[in-house]
């Protein structure tokens, strides 16, 4: 399995057994929202070389075809669910790929959404361990995005909920699971503790940047293994900007008190002595 295992490797950074994940899936299911007009410039916006993976359907990476720069640069996974919400059934997702397409793209894995708590999570279920089982024999990771949702959102942050669909993913041979992040850190802790697969947390409703990346900093120190985000990306005002932030906490490179610092020192003045901001911030 050397190649799942090189696959694997561009998605979960090796030095930090972390990663930080940008989706750009949304246009299916919600249209073409703000952020998301282009996604092509928008992958641009946001830089192939900040993050470790983009999460896009099949046609987008048809139109990157002869974009040497962002194909060269970028990882992708293929999403290989999708629903609307134009048909009031939103929670049911149903396959619109395959395995064997993603390796024909060159996609380095693929991704999965489930969604339990309704009528058709049985489908879903079925399909994430047929996908499963495509993606062992081709060597391929499986990304399951796995959330406890109806149309109505009920029950979406009930953590012990969570964490059973959590051990869904990977008792049926997800290598990385996506959940909704609990309200409590103590509970998203748990969470991890009863799951032997990376955790990602999804990037929830849009925030303003350092709410968001306060956000990102406490499921971190709980124990997640990255962050798989979208809407608090794409919508930023500076989506490359606040991505390199993200990456920055999730590979332990910088501190949320040093991005805050940088943060302070470009709303006020770029010319500030970095450095001894922060010596003096650390007194």
């Amino acid at each position: 399995m050397i190649g799942k295992e090189i696959r694997f490797s561009k998605i979960i950074q090796p030095d930090t057994g972390r990663t930080c994940i940008v989706p750009l899936d949304h246009a299916v299911t919600s249209g073409p929202i703000d952020g998301l007009s282009h996604v092509i410039q928008s992958i641009g916006r946001i830089g192939v070389e900040k993050t470790n993976a983009f999460v896009v359907h099949k046609g987008v990476l048809y139109q990157l075809e002869g974009n040497k720069k962002l194909l060269a640069g970028g990882n992708f996974l293929l999403h290989i669910s999708a629903s609307t919400d134009l048909g009031g059934l939103a929670a049911h997702k149903c396959l619109v790929s395959s395995v064997e397409h993603a390796v024909r793209l060159g996609a380095i894995g693929v991704s999965v959404h489930v969604n339990l708590g309704n009528r058709y999570e049985s489908e879903m279920i079925s399909d994430l361990g047929c996908i499963a089982d495509a993606c062992y024999q081709w060597g391929m990771p499986v990304l399951a995005m796995m959330y406890v949702r109806n149309d109505e959102d009920q029950n979406a942050n009930d953590w012990m909920k969570i964490a059973h669909a959590a051990r869904i993913a990977q008792e049926l041979g997800a290598d990385i699971v996506k959940i909704a992040c609990p309200k409590q850190e103590q509970e998203l802790g748990e969470i991890v503790e009863k799951v032997q697969i990376p955790v990602i947390i999804s990037g929830g409703e849009k925030m303003e940047d350092l709410q968001f990346l306060e956000y990102v900093d406490k499921a971190l120190k709980a124990g997640v293994s990255g962050i798989s985000a979208g809407r608090n990306v794409f919508q930023s005002e500076n989506p490359g900007r606040l991505v390199t932030w993200v990456s920055d906490l999730v590979h332990r490179r910088k501190t949320l008190e040093e991005i805050k610092i940088l943060m302070e020192m470009e709303r006020y003045n770029e010319n500030a002595d970095y450095q001894f901001i922060l010596r003096k911030s650390k007194r």
